[in-house]
């Protein structure tokens, strides 16, 4: 599946090489993409070399030659599933929200995969964005305030939240126990889990999975750091 992001640059590398008979610099695509950063860019190129849409020619300058053109389908025509944090209730799925994106939408940044399982290290993809609707986020937080993840495993199946599935997270530590969030353990790896407080044991953190082939992990306090807060669920349908 191509990205509505990966599928502009595609998009913007075909149509310059068509009017130029070059590929793009970074820089172009840069500007083209209006991304902050060639880092952003160079991650999208890979991803592109990835799934074979095109390939680069070592050692040369402007060396991106394409393999095959990009889709006639637009990812906006895509049909996305989505949950918001109001519709996780008692660990399991009580709604489901069917929209289309073709309504006005919003970057957020991408990091990447984050385990629904065993924790993995943290934050693969820190450059690149993941576009989705406007009416997505609250009106109570600004933009900077979320960020996205794809899940990885399946330990959060029981909560609605299943493999390859995108969550989008509220930035922030200010949870209380029943929340799904995004936790960062030993500074090194992050798992997203039901966070599990114990008044009577407060030097510890139970982060519970929702799948009982799993078991729960527990940690002292010192070592996890909430990052966030899960806010919606997004699930994309070709």
């Amino acid at each position: 599946m191509i990205t509505q992001r990966q599928l502009q640059l595609l998009q913007f590398i075909e149509q310059h090489i068509k009017i130029n008979y070059i590929s793009p610099s970074y820089d172009e695509m840069k500007e083209a993409l209006g991304l902050n950063s060639k880092s952003a860019v160079h991650s999208l190129v890979t991803a592109l070399e990835s799934k074979e849409y095109i390939r680069r020619l070592p050692n040369r300058a402007r060396g991106i030659e394409l393999i095959k053109a990009a889709p006639v389908r637009h990812l906006q025509e895509t049909e996305v599933q989505m949950r918001g944090d109001n519709v996780l209730d008692g660990g399991s799925v009580s709604e489901t929200l069917n929209v289309s994106t073709h309504e006005s939408s919003v970057e957020l940044p991408f990091h990447g995969n984050i385990a629904a399982g065993i924790p993995l290290h943290v934050f693969e993809n820190p450059d690149e964005v993941i576009d989705v609707p406007a009416s997505f986020l609250s009106a109570h937080h600004s933009i900077a305030d979320y960020f996205a993840l794809k899940i990885v495993g399946c330990s959060m199946i029981e909560a609605g939240i299943l493999d390859g599935d995108v969550v989008i997270m509220l930035k922030t530590n200010k949870v209380v126990s029943g929340d799904i969030v995004a936790a960062l353990i030993d500074g090194d790896e992050v798992t997203l889990k039901r966070l599990v407080t114990d008044d009577h044991d407060p030097e510890s953190i139970c982060l519970q999975a929702a799948n009982r082939d799993f078991i729960d992990q527990r940690y002292h306090v010192s070592r996890v750091e909430i990052i966030g807060k899960l806010a919606q669920l997004v699930r994309k349908y070709t």
